[in-house]
């Protein structure tokens, strides 16, 4: 498993922008079903701009049931890619570690 986490120095998040397995992941789960974000339309935004829209995503998590319900059926649904599920579960394991 990835250890990134360790590499955002004074809890700084968005510092994490850089780290090649933190992006794979950011990848991973922009394209994944929550999102669906096409490959063009991760590249256009880029690595700072995903990461902003991660944190801004667990910014609404944490005070927002809605989307929190919504990150869990994704999470359970059978039907999700896979990739994209596993992706939002190591960034989640690293926030919570």
């Amino acid at each position: 498993m990835e250890d990134y986490i360790e590499s955002a120095t004074d809890g700084v998040f968005t510092e994490l922008k850089d780290d090649q397995g933190f992006r794979r992941d950011l990848v991973r789960f922009f394209s994944g079903d929550r999102y669906n974000y096409s490959i063009d339309e991760i590249k256009e935004k880029g690595a700072e701009n995903l990461t902003a829209e991660f944190v801004e995503h667990m910014r609404k998590q944490s005070w927002n049931e809605v989307t929190a319900l919504k990150d869990y059926n994704y999470v359970i649904n059978k039907d999700s890619k896979r990739k994209g599920v596993d992706a939002l579960e190591k960034v989640l394991m690293h926030l919570v570690d």
